[in-house]
């Protein structure tokens, strides 16, 4: 069994949907570990709620045995990456925001062979679409990344610039982060193996990546349809979760 690893999420206020990612990979990935120690940061987001800060620290430890947490009082995206990634101890990191779903296996023996291979491999990211012959760049879906990479990237970290972004652009540019390497987990062909909640919650508030509203009135009957089917599909990825986990025990 693999030895330990930290794991980096970057949560709003969403227990819902991060009991949901957290139990598809505790199931299919980090209970291959002998100790996963995690390290989030939560933010205030879509609204500041205490009851529901409580319930997403308590679905924190109720899946790692070691939690390092922080929750500020406004929310930044750059800034909760900055901070979280500051944190590691682990000299390889996965990063897993809290809208995910695993939808296979991943095996943490082939992961270390990746980067065994090539000292020089920053990430290797889970690819929601199949593999194709293309070499993804810097991104922040479910991946692992090497220790090494971060902390020799956050120096030349702005925490008003969108993390993916601006990595992106450092890494064209050349410099200090110049030669490293990125790939899919798997090969050409694999992949499928996430699956983005995020955007289906959205959608079942009928709400933006920046907005907080959350109301169905005033809408049109196509609007309203919408945003019912987003709520069944997270309920029936819950329900059939939860059947899985059943059959299997």
């Amino acid at each position: 069994m693999p030895e330990s690893i930290d794991v980096v999420t970057t949560a709003t206020l969403r227990p819902e949907l991060l009991e949901l990612t957290y139990r598809s990979f505790h199931k299919r990935l980090l209970s291959r570990y002998r100790h996963c120690r995690l390290i989030i940061n939560i933010d205030p987001l879509p609204v500041p709620d205490e009851t529901k800060l409580e319930k997403i620290l308590a679905i924190s430890h109720r899946w790692f045995p070691e939690v390092v947490y922080r929750t500020p009082e406004s929310p930044s995206f750059p800034a909760a990456v900055r901070w979280a990634w500051s944190q590691l101890e682990s000299d390889f990191c996965f990063h897993l925001e809290d809208d995910w779903l695993l939808l296979k296996h991943i095996d943490p023996v082939r992961v270390a062979g990746y980067f065994a291979k090539d000292p020089r491999l920053a990430e290797v990211t889970l690819n929601p679409s199949r593999n194709k012959p293309i070499v993804p760049g810097l991104a922040l879906r479910p991946s692992f990344f090497r220790r090494s990479f971060i902390e020799s990237a956050l120096p030349h970290f702005d925490d008003a610039l969108d993390p993916e972004k601006q990595w992106r652009r450092h890494l064209a540019t050349g410099g200090v982060l110049e030669g490293w390497q990125f790939r899919h987990y798997g090969e050409l062909g694999e992949g499928k193996h996430i699956k983005d909640l995020g955007g289906i919650w959205r959608k079942a508030r009928g709400i933006g990546k920046q907005s907080n509203v959350d109301n169905f009135w005033g809408e049109t009957n196509s609007a309203l349809a919408a945003r019912l089917v987003s709520h069944c599909k997270l309920a029936l990825y819950a329900a059939l979760f939860s059947i899985e986990e059943r059959i299997d025990s």
